[in-house]
């Protein structure tokens, strides 16, 4: 976590402890390929794990306007050990689709910003009405209530009824860890970091494209020698087998 008031040249300096770690995330148990059914159970249980950490984590967060006027402010102690007049307000969460999919509970084929469906995803006419994931997190989190309480009771018809339910917006049936987040819009925190910047699936049309090319001028060989005759150098990926053998 950092302040977001940093500059940049006080923030990217690691010296100057800008960021601050609250917490280590526990590594979740792997899957042992066993049924469907314990699969499912295992991904519920590492998703509320997740959700019990950034609970605890986000708790003066979560509590902040409540109870106090928004403009005054919270008064935090500071790192200085003086009192300081803040607004602890999320304004970015630094994470890639998968990771902000685990913070929605959304789908990983799915909009993090909307409701439309894996099909329609591209188009460039969409329907004004389409409803936020940020305006429907109420009614999702009523729903995970009901299938929560329904799975206590051994009620397979409400089960049935709020796995379709979320399954129609399509959400996964366990708690959003941002959805309750106040005075800001949830779906609108996430920040792609450098790393994916580029989407994996482009580059690798880019490099189909690239390799049909050498292939069909004869040049495959010679570009595979060029690419492995290329020293090393910091910060650089050597690749010593040739990039027909890049998986990544």
């Amino acid at each position: 976590m950092t302040v977001g008031n940093t500059h940049s040249s006080t923030r990217n300096k690691y010296c100057y402890l800008a960021q601050h770690v609250p917490a280590f995330l526990t590594v979740p148990h792997k899957f042992q390929q066993n049924s469907a059914f314990d699969d499912r159970a295992q991904r519920d249980r590492n998703q509320q794990v997740l959700y019990d950490i950034a609970k605890i984590v986000l708790e003066p967060v979560t509590q902040f306007p409540k109870g106090r006027d928004i403009n005054f402010g919270a008064v935090w102690p500071g790192s200085d050990i003086k009192m300081s007049r803040c607004w602890p307000i999320p304004v970015s969460c630094l994470a890639d689709h998968m990771e902000h999919a685990n913070l929605m509970a959304f789908k990983y084929n799915a909009c993090p910003n909307c409701q439309t469906a894996k099909d329609e995803l591209g188009w460039h006419n969409l329907p004004p009405d389409l409803e936020s994931h940020e305006r429907k997190s109420k009614v999702f989190q009523n729903t995970y209530r009901q299938y929560q309480n329904g799975k206590t009771a051994s009620d397979h018809k409400v089960i049935k009824i709020s796995e379709d339910g979320f399954k129609a917006v399509i959400v996964n049936p366990v708690s959003g860890i941002i959805w309750d987040l106040p005075v800001v819009e949830s779906y609108d925190l996430h920040r792609p970091d450098i790393l994916h910047n580029i989407p994996i699936t482009r580059f690798d049309h880019h490099l189909t494209c690239i390799e049909s090319f050498l292939q069909c001028q004869g040049k495959a060989a010679v570009f595979d020698e060029i690419c492995t005759g290329i020293p090393p150098y910091p910060n650089v990926y050597h690749c010593g087998k040739g990039y027909q053998q890049i998986s990544q």
